[in-house]
């Protein structure tokens, strides 16, 4: 796993360095359903997309992704 991460370019270009992320928003279309959509641009690299209440994920190059978790207001 180490070296999917390494050969990637996640271990030493994500993981440990603090990286910028722009914060997706998502909008609820029908509440009976819980559909959603995205507002603004198509999701890119570095964007933090709202999975659940506390769930998140950061989008990585190369169609990769990290999930954060969101305690007492901090992700981590």
């Amino acid at each position: 796993m180490l070296q999917d991460l390494r050969r990637d370019g996640i271990l030493n270009d994500v993981i440990g360095c603090c990286v910028k992320g722009k914060i997706r928003e998502l909008r609820i279309v029908d509440e009976a359903t819980g559909k959603v959509e995205l507002v603004g641009q198509k999701i890119g690299s570095y964007n933090i997309v709202p999975k659940e209440s506390y769930m998140y994920t950061l989008t990585l190059p190369n169609y990769h992704f990290l999930m954060l978790t969101a305690f007492k207001g901090q992700m981590v």
